[in-house]
């Protein structure tokens, strides 16, 4: 079975197509089940957000495989796709699933939700049933890649929005932002944004407000913070410590005016403001005023250009990451595929030599356990011994992509017959090409099954 990649993203297709098919989790399910019901694939899973729609796969056949996914989403588009889409085969499959999951192919490298989202697809597919052993191993080490990639470089580090920076500076003048108040004026995808990065870093009484009620209230719902009349904006501004402002609107919708009576109600105490809205939300004089700190999105843009730059340069130590992970699952699976020959070779053996010791036994009239199970153990070190060399020298064949003709040889001089599909796994081992691999002389660590529980991002 080889792994197969097919789907578009921002790098390939328009935001208008990618929205028409980020679809819900029901359509991803009935979407599933079209796919199972091609027959061209063994396993898959769909991710479809407003980024990226891909189909991770398993088949026996790549080629049947691409077509069927590729006229998938081309239903799914309402329109035949073909430039947009990318098609991706066995280590290219395995490598960009590595790098999704890492956050490396990402608009923004590093963010953290599309972790969340894969968990989220993988959860689904479990739920349909289409995805098992093989899928499921790659996902596994996927999570565990993105995990080390995480942990050994510092590309989550450095914030790389707009909204992300402001957080990060409110973090900085107020160390905990679980003990303050703020307001979040805006209800659009950078408000979303900020709001998101202020619930991360701990923050608990957020009031949202806008001018449209029903957007105040949706964004509100969504993260458990409190929405707010548009007309109580002067009375609210009396009560934030925190004020992050990112609506339309041509005009300032806070005046120097409006925040001198604010500051006269609250006596002077310090207010923290992060205007981010393009034009400004907050009228520039009234930066003049005394305990106002306003930080317009000017302000902002060096730290993200920086960060940004910052982020680039730990995404080539994750890209190394990510190649060497690659490499070692590529050998793993090769080992794993070697794993039904092994075992029938050591039955067989093992089944003649105990066989052959039960019948000494009995012509030596041994009647003693210890006796019994003395003649059991030399029979087994003899099999041990026997196949030590051969076995080594499959795992080598496998590892090197050299499987077929030594397992053709070996299952005819012993008379062994395996299963089609662990023929056909063998055969794949041939096609992928070589491999940086060790001597195979010992057993490859199996991917990280208990990445696979995690706790949940949101979508």
């Amino acid at each position: 079975m080889r792994y197969v990649v097919v789907g578009l993203s921002y790098r390939t297709a328009p935001v208008e197509l990618r929205e028409r098919m980020a679809v819900a989790d029901d359509r991803v399910r009935e979407s599933l089940a079209r796919i199972k019901e091609s027959r061209a694939v063994d396993e898959a899973m769909m991710i479809a957000t407003c980024n990226r729609v891909e189909v991770y796969a398993v088949a026996g056949d790549p080629l049947a495989a691409t077509k069927t996914l590729s006229d998938h989403l081309s239903t799914l588009a309402d329109r035949q796709l073909d430039g947009e889409l990318y098609r991706l085969v066995d280590d290219e499959a395995v490598q960009h699933i590595f790098r999704v999951t890492a956050s490396l192919d990402s608009m923004v490298v590093g963010e953290a939700q599309i972790t969340g989202q894969i968990k989220d697809a993988f959860a689904v597919a479990r739920q349909t049933q289409s995805v098992r052993g093989q899928l499921g191993s790659c996902l596994a080490r996927a999570f565990a890649v993105s995990k080390r990639v995480r942990n050994e470089t510092g590309i989550a580090r450095h914030p790389a929005s707009i909204s992300s920076v402001a957080v990060e500076l409110a973090g900085r003048i107020f160390e905990d932002l679980a003990s303050v108040s703020v307001l979040v004026v805006g209800a659009g995808e950078m408000a979303e944004l900020a709001v998101r990065h202020l619930v991360s870093d701990g923050a608990r009484r957020i009031h949202v407000t806008n001018r449209s009620a029903e957007r105040a209230a949706k964004l509100a719902a969504e993260f458990e913070a409190t929405a707010i009349d548009w007309d109580k904006l002067e009375q609210e501004l009396e009560w934030a410590d925190i004020v992050i402002t990112s609506t339309a609107s041509p005009e300032p919708i806070i005046t120097r005016k409006m925040l001198s009576r604010v500051m006269r109600a609250r006596k002077q105490r310090p207010v923290f403001i992060v205007d981010i809205a393009v034009p400004r939300d907050v009228e520039a004089k009234a930066r003049r005023l005394s305990n106002v700190y306003l930080f317009a999105i000017d302000d902002l843009e060096k730290a993200v250009a920086e960060n940004l730059s910052a982020r680039r340069k730990e995404a080539k130590v994750a890209e190394r990451i990510v190649e060497h992970e690659v490499a070692q699952f590529r050998n793993w699976q090769r080992k794993q595929q070697a794993a039904p020959l092994i075992k029938e070779l050591r039955r067989r053996f093992s089944e003649i030599a105990h066989g052959e010791a039960e019948r000494a036994a009995r012509s030596l009239k041994l009647e003693a356990a210890a006796q019994r199970q003395a003649l059991d153990r030399m029979a087994e070190a003899i099999v041990s011994k026997l196949l030590h060399v051969p076995l080594v020298e499959i795992k080598r064949s496998v590892a090197e992509g050299e499987a077929s003709d030594l397992a053709e040889a070996v299952m005819r001089l012993f008379k062994i017959e395996l299963a089609a599909e662990d023929l056909s796994a063998m055969a794949a081992t041939d096609a992928d090409g070589d491999v940086d691999a060790d001597s195979g002389t010992g057993d490859a660590a199996a991917p990280h099954e208990e990445a696979l529980v995690g706790a949940k991002e949101t979508r």
